[in-house]
């Protein structure tokens, strides 16, 4: 059987299963770190797949589920309005999305000249070092649960091989949670909680818009980085073959979509493009049988319940590492790109960035996401400095 011209058989079927596995844990940690409805999660997660897939012509094989990027902003909004507030903020940055892949489909030849590799790679930097220390508050609540999934997670990925490091957070929040119960006693009264779709009214309000959808305006540069891996694995160029703009265009309807029912925002995951190095399988109709799947696990969703045993520690432990690989990747792209640091010109404002980056920007009291500020600020002067390069007829080529 075929599906947008690609092949659907038993082999898919198995795949679909090992990419299953491999997003799992990322919407479970992510869904419960945020507090919010894990049936619900995991529906949004495979209707979102599907929705991506369309927009994209089903040309590149991505999974699609909720982002932790968010956590911060959601967890701000939350605490101090509600969370109906938040999926308001989900909401608008669906709609942030929207105009961002309108205006790419529309100029992106024109924007990404001014949207330069070190300057994605800065602001992945700054998104990882946002995240981290909602990793480790988590693990504070119990330190040597959260330290020893750390550690399990850490030595899989050093040391096993390379399919088993696929499963390096399955494995270590088993292990993790397994070790808590063994410690401080196995409650299985947590199990009859219920488990059943439950959906939330959006509500808006400005700082819910300037403190979760402007985080948007920085996350677009991860989507932009994905899809560069993502090019490099399958040999198609996404640019030309499917654009910058329909990836946002997927992304967002998705989102608004969550956003709508009470997830959170939608995002690619890096971790499904690691699967897809290893297998070498790039069958785009692998995630769409993981969108089915995910879809029945949201319909049927008593074995979701098993994830109420999991410790929140162990969920920081995961994050930490998971949060510091964004940070560890990111500098190794700059490395890659052969970005020159001696170059005072681009060390002054990738300094700018980072500085940035720890000044709290409010209007009128109202949280902004520095993370948003600084990147912008970072893509001006850019611009600014690369227009005087080439007015000066400077022979050294600027990127």
């Amino acid at each position: 059987m075929k599906i947008f011209k690609h092949e659907f058989n038993l082999r898919t079927m198995y795949m679909s299963v090992i990419f299953l596995l491999v997003n799992f844990t990322s919407i479970s940690v992510v869904t419960q770190v945020m507090g919010l409805n894990l049936p619900l999660a995991f529906l949004m997660s495979g209707i979102g797949m599907f929705i991506y897939h369309a927009f994209t012509k089903n040309l590149l094989p991505s999974s699609v589920g909720i982002s932790g990027l968010f956590i911060g902003g959601i967890l701000l909004i939350t605490q101090k309005y509600s969370i109906q507030y938040a999926m308001g903020g989900v909401v608008m940055a669906g709609v942030l999305y929207i105009i961002l892949g309108l205006v790419f489909t529309k100029w992106q030849d024109k924007l990404l000249k001014y949207i330069p590799d070190y300057i994605v790679n800065t602001a992945l930097i700054l998104v990882g070092l946002g995240l981290i220390p909602i990793g480790t508050d988590l693990i504070k609540g119990n330190l040597l649960i959260g330290l020893l999934t750390l550690g399990i997670m850490l030595v899989i990925e050093l040391f096993s091989k390379p399919i088993i490091k696929l499963f390096s957070m399955p494995i270590s929040v088993l292990c993790g949670t397994v070790l808590y119960h063994i410690l401080y006693g196995l409650d299985f009264g947590m199990l009859d909680k219920p488990m059943n779709l439950e959906f939330v009214k959006p509500m808006f309000n400005l700082e819910s818009f300037l403190t979760i959808s402007l985080i948007t305006l920085a996350v677009i540069f991860e989507v932009i980085a994905d899809s560069k891996y993502t090019s490099e694995l399958t040999g198609i160029d996404i640019n030309k073959e499917v654009g910058i703009g329909r990836l946002f265009l997927g992304i967002g309807t998705s989102t608004i979509l969550n956003g709508l029912s009470g997830a959170s925002v939608s995002t690619t995951y890096s971790e499904s493009n690691a699967c897809v190095c290893i297998t070498k399988d790039t069958n785009p109709n692998n995630q769409l049988g993981t969108g089915i799947l995910f879809i029945l696990l949201a319909l049927f969703p008593f074995t979701l319940k098993f994830i109420l045993l999991i410790p929140m520690s162990v969920f920081g432990g995961v994050l930490t590492l998971l949060f510091g690989t964004v940070v560890a990747s990111a500098i190794k792209q700059l490395k890659k790109d052969d970005v020159d640091l001696n170059d005072n010109r681009k060390l002054l404002i990738i300094s700018t960035m980072i500085a940035l980056f720890f000044v709290n920007f409010s209007f009128k009291g109202i949280g902004i996401s520095s993370i948003a500020i600084s990147t912008f600020i970072g893509i001006i002067l850019n611009a600014t400095v690369r227009e005087w390069v080439v007015k000066n007829k400077i022979v050294k080529k600027y990127k």
